[in-house]
């Protein structure tokens, strides 16, 4: 071992400090970090609806129900900067506790908190390990966190094994609330947890969600008011929503309607009729292309002389009635959904069997191919043909039903061959 005299360069740091120095701007970095914070404005000016929906959230429990891509979090940030400030002016530290469903969203949440108030924000999630860490390994983050992004269900399992408890947590946020039902950790966290601690020291609660209601479940208008009810009860919060659309509408990129009325009675009934008489007319084709097959192969047993039939004639073994059965099932499909979906969807399924049939390697020779082809054809035309104007959008109208009356690049509804709906048992 050398000693030297003097002190050891390699222990200042680029400003020249020494560790003991530096040791100590670490620490005051620590603790004037959140100050810094609090002027600290987000990248993202705040909108008028957010500073609506704030200011309701500041006062009372609250649910944000806003549209993916509303602002949402950045809400979730500003209410964390505004009790944060609350709790510097009675001296006190915060504790806000923000809960997502999924792991992904615990480092994505957790980023935009950082760079958006720049205090100290801890993440965590299953498979970082917490499910091994003891009080006091917790109590650190504790202590030298201000906000704590998880998943649900680890402050499920630290509540319940009394790491932390309800009452020391100023802010709960919940992302992605509607998950709150039934036994999900969001639902079980405020049951077993929020609602059995005293009113008075209970967290302030900020759910925010694009839909407050599982749709699927829905039955009707009243049965969704009782959902959403349930919610609010669950959360012990209030759904707040945005009254004038008007600016929402600029930043949020919203779905625009056609509306393509047509004579639903007098056309529908027209169409079907006209598609069942060509079933009638493929099942008579196919027993005239059976007999027609069985003589033309009667001379020609051996794999050459067949070989020779088809390309000098484009005859092959596969005939006409070998796509009827087939054949019969997309026109019973169209039928289905021209009944079921109106008739511009019927279009596009007959399409899309088009499209499906010209993308098969045997269309350019088997017969069964080119029946099911023509068709087909016909059916795709008719539906075309007695759409009102302005029904087909001016590349599908142009490309839809050109040569073969179908277009070569594809179908908006991608369905295999002879694919039928899932309820299409209900039709036959």
């Amino acid at each position: 071992m050398v000693f030297r005299l003097g002190t050891w360069e390699a222990e200042r740091n680029r400003e020249g400090n020494t560790p003991t120095e530096r040791n100590q701007d670490c620490n005051a970095k620590v603790e004037k970090e959140p100050e810094e914070a609090k002027e600290k404005i987000p990248e993202e000016q705040a909108r008028r609806y957010q500073l609506d929906v704030l200011e309701q959230a500041k006062k009372k429990n609250t649910i944000a129900f806003l549209e993916t891509g509303a602002g949402k979090t950045l809400i979730a940030v500003l209410l964390i900067r505004s009790i944060y400030s609350d709790l510097q002016k009675e001296n006190k530290n915060m504790l806000a506790v923000f809960l997502v469903p999924k792991v992904p969203l615990v480092y994505q949440q957790a980023e935009v908190i950082r760079e958006r108030t720049g205090y100290q924000v801890g993440h965590y999630c299953g498979e970082m390990g917490q499910d091994f860490w003891d009080a006091r390994r917790w109590q650190r983050e504790f202590e030298t966190k201000q906000v704590l992004v998880m998943t649900a269900q680890i402050l499920l399992n630290i509540l319940r094994h009394s790491i932390i408890k309800m009452e020391t947590i100023n802010l709960l946020i919940l992302d992605e609330c509607h998950h709150a039902v039934k036994k999900h950790p969001y639902s079980l966290v405020m049951s077993e947890f929020y609602h059995t601690t005293p009113k008075e020291k209970r967290p302030s609660v900020f759910g925010m969600t694009a839909s407050p209601v599982n749709l699927k479940g829905v039955s009707s208008q009243v049965d969704c008011a009782i959902k959403i009810r349930n919610l609010e009860s669950k959360l012990d919060s209030i759904v707040c929503t945005i009254k004038d659309r008007k600016e929402l509408e600029k930043h949020v990129p919203m779905p625009s309607e056609i509306v393509v009325e047509y004579d639903k009675a007098a056309s529908l009934w027209s169409l079907h009729e006209q598609i069942k008489q060509m079933e009638v007319a493929v099942e008579e084709a196919a027993q005239s292309s059976s007999r027609r097959s069985k003589w033309q192969f009667m001379g020609a047993r051996d794999a050459g002389a067949k070989e020779e039939l088809r390309q000098v004639y484009g005859v092959s073994e596969r005939t006409e009635s070998d796509g009827a059965a087939n054949l019969i099932q997309k026109l019973r499909a169209i039928n289905y959904a021209l009944g079921e979906l109106g008739q511009w969807c019927a279009f596009k399924v007959a399409q899309s069997f088009l499209t499906a049939l010209q993308n098969d390697e045997r269309a350019n020779y088997q017969l069964d191919v080119k029946f099911q082809e023509s068709y087909l054809n016909k059916v795709a035309t008719l539906l075309q043909c007695q759409l009102s104007e302005g029904a087909i959008s001016g590349n599908s109208s142009k490309s839809a039903v050109a040569d073969n009356g179908v277009s070569q690049e594809g179908s908006d509804l991608e369905m295999e061959e002879g694919e039928l709906p899932d309820s299409y048992g209900e039709y036959l």
